[in-house]
């Protein structure tokens, strides 16, 4: 009896492969990391391991295990060094191995690190593996990342007698105008060269097109990322001396004071002004700052002159210009006080080594990151590296608490000094992890076995868990730069999920819109540095080992989801902290970022770039580069949502279509805030701007390529159930076609909208199709490339219509400033 065609299809089973790699060399990868085939769930009649929660110390002594981390309370009760758990490892093992007599775990985790040596060499030395295939159409090929921006990247085999991969892991970027600018292992930059070269492409040909819109804005707004270089321009005829000229620019000498004072009891300057000494401050101010006698129509007296003491420290000044910066002028600095600013950074005397002077470094940071970081952390590198030039000539380094005990009178308090050496750490942690550079401070500089080492801190204070994180992470990222040793980036990657399952609030708190006024405002930042760290590490791993099992796509996709909510409800929740405390900053007739909004863009720096990027880039990946079998045919049902956990549970699966799904639907919340005023109010700064311009730019990429991608599934699976069946195909089965087209109708146009994806079908290891009045079997192989040719015809046609299109501004009509 001849089968029907739907009876058929529902016998075929896909395997369940790891998604190849990305070095074009025009193969097809079959397999997962491990080197094996999974069967789907669907068509396994295989028996499931039960998942086992104890410890391997309890389950041997059949004792009840309460499953704490990283150490229960019977390993604690008895001095135990270790707890070890099998979840830990990140392959099948037998249960003996740590729970047997005699535990094998730190030899597993031997061969664990000595797999992923193997797994690289293989990649890099051009091994036919598995994991290191792909397969390119004739109509597309990727590019090697020299093409991608004329820049380059480390692509050689690994050398001989070199130990860390991921060392010499960077990218060069070569503009045209010479300028060049190198970023490390962990920069976002380098994580796009690593990537999928056709994804940055096509984002390159859109975003020439976006560019024109947004250079309207920046023209409308004059925000320029160039304002210092632009000073030069300016005429340099002025009557008076750059002090007056400063001065001129003041506002009023009460108002002056009220400001300072606000700098230190208003919630959103906390993050800063521990650094400063207040009544050191307001000292400096009532010495220096000299009220003229004249008195203005509302009765207040301007500032007549600035002084300063018989050293010429301007570095005083200088502080509280920067305060007045960051609580009055926000990115609208006069510019007297820019140069001022600019002259007293590039001074190179021996007398310019003021506890202000690394006080000024530290805010002009700090108000750099709010109202003009640029994504990748490269505007800030300077700033970095004078100020850690300053605190160590300082001597912070040292023993703070008995070398300056004396010198409290004229430097402030020794807490703010403290204070100042820990945020030089803290920036020198942030500017590595952006522009992927290896810490200036150093092992020498910052010895955690003496006692007075600034991170030995045990509170549960913002700041001891802030010292903490540190503590842990530095010497992660020592190692990273380390040639003489293997960075073990997945037992890293666990130290990080333990640190904020054990310090940290309950995930919920932070991904939970209903739940996110539970914690402190400023944890969001340690949450931040740490899932933007541990998002570096799994870039690594994937590009670097090819780790591209399924295990590592639920992981990465859980990850990507939890930082894009971070972001969100931190964003929203700043905003609705101005709305009550300050309603008149978020009126269209104020131009600048209320001070919690500024804030959030401090506590999520850099994380919102890095996140996206790596995101859309590995959807992308996914959906053009055609695997064994219709790629989305494992990915197309809804699967595990649930954001409170970092990683995903073996036995669940994150899909596609449901990380698609939640990534619209999170980012989309900033659009509906509100009735969209907080689109209006992040609509004032470039930075918010920018990112908005390049998320929809990304998700219309996106949407492009599920658009095709899905019309050529349909296309294909209506043709193979004909040729299938050719006797079924009649008009009574038309009702039965069409309700299963409708499953599979294209995306819709408007990009802001959440694409579902097509429901699941399989792919049989062969097929037969009807050729030239012949009856054969096709493979595999040709199926996938018959579906391949045809989408990228489609594809290609499609999105050379959608760059030619000679408007853009109506991708960004949501949210433009009307």
């Amino acid at each position: 009896m001849k089968r029907r065609s739907n009876d058929l299809l529902e016998t075929f089973e896909a395997a369940d492969v790891t998604p190849p790699s990305d070095n074009g060399d025009g193969k097809s990868g079959g397999a997962s990391a491990s080197g094996t085939v999974t069967a789907s769930a669907s068509g396994s009649g295989r028996k499931r391991n039960k998942l086992i929660k104890s410890c391997g110390f309890c389950r041997r002594r059949k004792l009840r295990c309460d499953q704490r981390k990283p150490m229960c309370s019977t390993c604690i009760s008895r001095n135990l060094t270790t707890c070890q758990y099998a979840e830990e490892f990140n392959k099948n093992i037998e249960k003996k191995s740590i729970y047997g007599s005699y535990s094998n775990s730190d030899l597993i985790k031997k061969i664990e690190g000595l797999e992923d040596k193997i797994r690289y060499l293989e990649n890099e030395k051009g091994i036919n593996s598995p994991t290191s295939a792909v397969y390119t159409s004739p109509n597309f090929s990727l590019s090697n990342t020299s093409a991608c921006g004329g820049s380059t990247e480390t692509s050689s085999p690994l050398p001989d007698g070199v130990i860390n991969p991921y060392a010499d892991r960077y990218y060069l970027q070569n503009k045209h105008s010479g300028r060049s600018i190198l970023y490390g292992p962990t920069s976002m930059r380098t994580q796009i060269a690593s990537g999928n070269c056709g994804f940055i492409e096509k984002y390159k040909q859109l975003w020439a097109k976006v560019k024109v819109e947004r250079n309207k804005w920046k023209q409308t707004s004059q925000k320029t990322m160039c304002r210092e270089l632009n000073l030069l321009d300016e005429s340099s005829r002025e009557p008076d001396s750059l002090i007056k000229q400063i001065c001129n620019s003041l506002p009023s000498y009460s108002k002056i004071s009220s400001i300072l004072d606000s700098f230190f009891t208003d919630e959103a300057s906390n993050e800063i002004n521990f650094i400063l000494d207040r009544k050191k401050v307001r000292k400096d101010f009532l010495d220096y700052f000299m009220p003229g006698k004249d008195v203005l129509p509302n009765g207040e007296r301007p500032i007549a002159y600035i002084l300063s003491n018989q050293k010429k420290n301007y570095y005083k000044a200088a502080v509280i210009l920067l305060i007045l910066c960051l609580r009055f002028y926000h990115e609208s600095v006069p510019p007297p006080i820019e140069k001022f600013m600019i002259f007293l950074n590039g001074v190179s005397t021996a007398k310019a080594f003021y506890i202000e002077r690394a006080q000024m470094l530290i805010l002009l940071f700090y108000h750099r990151e709010i109202y003009a970081f640029g994504g990748d952390g490269s505007d800030l590198v300077n700033l970095n590296e004078s100020l850690f030039t300053t605190v160590t000539t300082l001597g912070l380094h040292l023993d703070i608490r008995n070398n300056f005990k004396s010198q409290q009178k004229y430097m402030g308090c020794l807490e703010s000094l403290e204070n100042v050496w820990f945020m030089a750490i803290l920036i020198d942690y942030n500017n590595s992890c952006h522009i992927g550079r290896p810490l200036l401070i150093d092992k020498f500089f910052l010895d955690e076995k003496q006692d007075y080492c600034i991170l030995n801190d045990e509170s549960k204070t913002y700041e001891g868990k802030l010292k903490r994180y540190l503590k842990m992470a530095r010497p992660m990222l020592l190692t990273l730069y380390d040639r003489e040793k293997f960075p073990d980036l997945k037992d890293f990657s666990k130290k990080i999920i333990n640190f904020v399952e054990v310090e940290l609030e309950p995930l919920r708190h932070y991904t939970d819109e209903n739940q996110t006024a539970e914690i402190q405002l400023r944890e969001s930042r340690i949450l931040s540095m740490a899932l933007g760290l541990l998002l570096s590490f799994y870039a690594l791993l994937h590009s670097v080992l090819k780790l591209r099992n399924i295990e590592s796509k639920n992981n990465t996709f859980q990850l990507v989801l939890i930082n894009f909510s971070i972001i969100v409800n931190t964003t929203i929740r700043c905003f609705r902290i101005d709305k009550e405390l300050y309603p008149e900053m978020l009126e269209p007739s104020y131009q600048h970022l209320s001070p919690h909004i500024a804030l959030s863009m401090s506590l999520t720096a850099g994380l919102f770039s890095k996140t996206l990027v790596f995101f859309c880039s590995l959807i992308y990946f996914k959906l053009t580069l055609f695997e064994n079998g219709i790629c989305l045919s494992n990915d197309m049902e809804n699967g595990w949502s649930d954001l409170t956990r970092i990683t995903v549970p073996l036995d669940k699966d994150l899909s596609l279509s449901t990380a698609m799904s939640l990534y619209t639907t999170i980012f989309d919340r900033l659009f509906t805030a509100d009735d969209k005023e907080l689109i209006r109010v992040m609509h004032k700064s470039r930075q918010f701007v920018m990112y908005l311009a390049i998320e929809r730019t990304y998700r219309t990429i996106l949407g492009n390529v599920i658009e095709f991608r899905k019309s050529s599934e349909e296309t294909w699976l209506a043709q193979i159930k004909q040729e299938l069946d050719p006797q079924n195909h009649h008009p009574s089965s038309e009702p039965r076609m069409e309700h299963e087209k409708q499953q599979y109708s294209s995306a819709p146009q408007n990009a802001d909208t959440a694409v579902p994806l097509p429901a699941s079908s399989l792919l049989p290891a062969t097929s037969p199709i009807l050729d030239d009045n012949k009856n054969h079997t096709k493979s595999q192989s040709e199926i996938i490339q018959m579906l391949a040719d045809e989408f990228w015809a489609n594809y290609n046609s499609g999105w050379e219509e959608l760059v030619n299109q000679s408007e853009f501004s109506s991708l960004f009509n949501d949210y433009e400033d009307k």
